[in-house]
């Protein structure tokens, strides 16, 4: 799996893009008791690649990411609405907490900054 993350406004001449292979990222949407069960945990290794803008080769470093379930059925309210989301801890390049909903995805985010939905539809 290959996911872009937006431009760094910190460092605004490097094009910040991570290259990756995880099967983490994956299992947080799979929705498998492996990854959302009370107290499951895993390990996700990745390499993050920065690469300058004008696209001058890039430099790559390894990154490990533990990640832990803390709930696996917790209310959380966000503009969008009150949802029963499983919770995970991120511990490693950053340290985070997602709340994620079945059927929906990931609805609220802390650590560093606050994400939350604010609205979202359903299509059949």
């Amino acid at each position: 799996m290959v996911r872009y993350r937006e431009q760094s406004y910190r460092t605004p001449a490097l094009d910040c893009r991570r290259p990756t292979i995880i099967r983490s990222r994956q299992a947080l949407a799979d929705g498998s008791a492996e990854h959302t069960t009370n107290g499951a945990s895993w390990l996700e290794v990745y390499t993050d690649t920065k690469i300058p803008v004008g696209g001058a080769t890039g430099t790559g470093s390894e990154n490990r990411d533990l990640w832990t379930v803390t709930s696996d059925n917790e209310s959380v309210t966000v503009p969008a609405g009150t949802f029963d989301a499983v919770v995970f801890q991120k511990a490693g390049s950053t340290n985070k907490t997602y709340w994620y909903v079945r059927g929906v995805g990931k609805v609220k985010e802390t650590g560093g900054q606050v994400e939350e939905l604010v609205s979202f539809m359903l299509t059949p």
